[in-house]
């Protein structure tokens, strides 16, 4: 019986090593995968910022830092309070869009109108 006592413990013994080697495979990948995740983040070219259940600003990127000129020392220490800097962070972005958007119409206008120098392809809309 001690050799069956002995081939059974190989057995277990090479399970639970088995399932080590799983979970430390599956625990790189999912740190491969957070650090892979935080890189695009920071990289994003976006103003980007995360807010949890309670209202409260967890974490922002690099972009939104530097479009509305905080530093992440500010955020931590709530020398800008949170509703003050996302109030900023909405103004201005809807500021650069509203700007766009007004520029590109007023630039349209004439064409769109008839009118000025280069209209006249406007004028034999529809072709017949």
């Amino acid at each position: 019986m001690p050799a069956e006592y002995d081939s059974a413990l190989l057995e277990l013994t090479n399970a639970i090593l088995a399932t080590l080697d799983h979970e430390s495979s599956r625990q790189a990948t999912l740190d491969t995968d957070e650090r892979c995740y935080r890189m695009l983040y920071a990289a994003t070219p976006a103003m980007l910022h995360s807010i949890d259940s309670e209202g409260r600003l967890v974490s922002v990127s690099e972009v939104w830092l530097t479009a509305l000129g905080y530093t992440i020392r500010n955020l931590q220490l709530r020398q800008v309070p949170m509703v003050e800097a996302l109030a900023d962070a909405c103004m201005k972005h809807a500021r650069a869009i509203v700007m766009t958007t007004v520029a590109m119409t007023a630039g349209m206008l004439p064409s769109a109108l008839g009118f000025g120098a280069d209209a006249s392809f406007r004028q034999r809309w529809p072709l017949r």
